[in-house]
C-alpha cells in the first residue's frame, strides 16, 4: 500500500520566553503534552455560517499508542473526522435525489514530541489543512485539560518547500501596486543546541522580544498612493530582514521553514501573495498491510530525521 506523507512543526507560543530564561523546562512541557494526548479527546467544528448542525464536524483522537525509545518515545495515533455527506440515489420511482449520510475519515500520524515535529497522511475528504487545524485544536485542548493551573498555546505549521528571504522579496517585486504587506514573526522554538546558544547569548532581537514579553510581532505596511508600496525601500527591507537576525545560529531559511516568519501581501487589483502558499513537502512510502501501524511509525520516524536533520 502506498501513502503520501506530509510533515509539520509544532511551536510553543506561550512560555517560550520563560524557556529562554531557564524558568521553564521545554522537555518537561513536551512530556506533559505527551501524557495529555488520549483516546476520546474531541472537539466539534460548528457551522456558524449556515446555522445548520448537519454541517458540523467532530474531530477525535483515537488509537493513541506511546512508543518506546527506539522511536524517540513518540506517539502513534489517528484523528477521526465525523461529518455528513450527500450522495445521489434513485428512489422507488426512479428519480435521483440527495441522501444525507454519515461519513468517517481517518488520518494516522506519528508525533515526535521531543523534537516538536510530526508526520501524517491524508484522505480525499480529509486534507492537510483540515488535519493541521484539527491537530492544533486537539493538542491545545489536551494539554489545557491535563494542566489546569496554566494555559498553554501551541501552533502547528505545515512544512513547505524551502525558500529564503530573497525568494520572498523577489516574489513581492513581481506584484505591481502593492496596497498592503503583513509581516509576522514569532520567537523560535529551538532544539537543544540552539537553546543553549540562546541562553548563553540571546543577541539583540531576542533580547528585545524577551524584555517586552513578546510572543509575536506583527507589522502592517499600507499604501493608497500611486505605485503602491516600495519593497526595496529601507524601512520595508529592514523589517523583512529581521527574521535573519533572530540568532546567528538560525538561518533565515530555517526560520521560514519552521513558521517563525510569515509574509502576506495584496495589490490594489486584488492580486495576493502568501509565504504559506508554497507547495507542501511530501513523500510517498510503501507499507505492508500486515503490521501497518508500527511500520508507519518507523517510516515516519526515519523520514522526519532526514527532513528536519534531527
Amino acid at each position: 500500500m502506498e501513502v503520501t506523507i506530509y510533515y509539520a512543526k509544532i511551536n510553543l507560543r506561550t512560555h517560550i520566553l520563560e524557556v529562554y530564561k531557564g524558568e521553564k523546562d521545554l522537555d518537561r512541557i513536551l512530556e506533559q503534552v505527551a501524557n495529555s494526548i488520549r483516546d476520546g479527546i474531541s472537539y466539534k467544528q460548528v457551522d456558524n455560517y449556515q446555522n445548520n448542525d448537519s454541517n458540523d464536524i467532530i474531530y477525535t483522537f483515537n488509537n493513541i499508542i506511546r512508543l518506546d525509545e527506539s522511536l524517540n518515545k513518540g506517539i502513534l495515533g489517528n484523528i477521526t473526522k465525523e461529518s455528513y455527506i450527500f450522495a445521489k440515489q434513485r428512489d422507488e420511482f426512479g428519480k435521483r435525489k440527495k441522501i444525507r449520510m454519515k461519513n468517517e475519515e481517518e488520518i494516522n500520524f506519528y508525533f515526535d514530541i521531543m523534537n516538536e515535529v510530526l508526520a501524517f497522511h491524508t484522505t480525499k475528504r480529509f486534507g492537510h489543512r483540515q488535519f493541521i487545524n484539527a491537530m492544533k485544536v486537539l493538542i491545545n485542548k489536551s494539554i489545557n485539560t491535563y494542566i489546569e493551573e496554566e494555559k498553554y498555546i501551541f501552533d502547528i505549521e505545515l512544512l513547505r518547500k524551502a525558500i529564503d528571504l530573497l525568494d520572498i522579496k523577489q516574489e513581492l517585486l513581481k506584484i505591481d501596486d502593492l496596497s498592503q504587506l503583513k509581516i509576522n514573526i514569532i520567537p523560535p522554538n529551538p532544539n537543544k543546541e540552539l537553546l543553549s546558544k540562546i541562553r548563553s547569548s540571546a543577541e539583540t532581537q531576542l533580547e528585545e522580544m524577551t524584555e517586552a514579553n513578546l510572543t509575536g510581532e506583527s507589522i502592517i505596511f499600507e499604501s493608497d498612493a500611486p505605485g503602491g508600496l516600495k519593497i526595496g525601500s529601507k524601512i520595508i527591507d529592514e523589517k523583512l530582514s529581521r527574521v535573519e537576525s533572530l540568532h546567528t545560529h538560525l538561518t533565515g531559511q530555517d526560520a521560514i521553514r519552521n513558521g517563525y516568519l510569515k509574509v502576506s501581501a495584496k495589490s490594489k487589483s486584488g492580486r495576493s501573495y502568501s509565504s504559506n502558499d508554497r507547495e507542501p513537502v511530501k513523500d510517498k512510502i510503501q507499507l505492508d498491510e500486515g503490521d501497518y501501524k508500527i511500520e508507519f511509525a518507523n517510516r515516519c520516524f526515519n523520514k522526519l530525521k532526514s527532513v528536519f536533520k534531527l
